[in-house]
């Protein structure tokens, strides 16, 4: 067995079973019981998401930039600068790949760049106002669609 497998048999057995379960979440100092959605009403509501998505932000959005959206929304919600390289290395993928999505998205203006005052070598991106609105709308479309 390698080591690749023994993660994922450890990731196994930390990973709650489906059906009833204790939520995480603790109501007065006790564990709530829910029950937890089949596997086949979670990709429904992946294929749902995805659509919202697609309707959004355009079906041509691929994974490494999207990654890179939602890095950059979390990073906004916490005031949280995020540079160049850290962005690159949130989008999953190549970093060539990674800067031609960031590239594309600066051009789209969907985010912008701007040099790090103390270090001219270093850029900083965010959210444009408009995206930020946009995946802000994004989760609350999901979120009310939810179940």
């Amino acid at each position: 067995m390698t080591s690749h497998s023994n993660g994922l048999a450890d990731f196994a057995r930390r990973t709650p079973s489906c059906g009833k379960g204790l939520d995480a979440g603790v109501h007065d100092g006790t564990a709530i019981e829910v029950e937890r959605p089949s596997p086949t009403v979670v990709a429904r509501r992946l294929i749902k998401e995805r659509r919202v998505r697609d309707d959004m932000f355009g079906e041509d959005l691929g994974d490494p930039a999207w990654n890179m959206l939602l890095d950059l929304y979390v990073a906004t919600a916490i005031n949280q600068a995020v540079s160049v390289s850290s962005l690159c290395l949130a989008a999953g993928a190549p970093s060539t790949t990674a800067l031609r999505y960031l590239f594309a998205m600066i051009e789209a203006e969907m985010v912008e760049k701007t040099p790090d005052p103390r270090d001219r070598r270093r850029y900083y991106v965010s959210l444009t106002s408009h995206t930020l609105n946009r995946l802000t709308a994004y989760f609350e479309a999901i979120t009310c669609s939810a179940g």
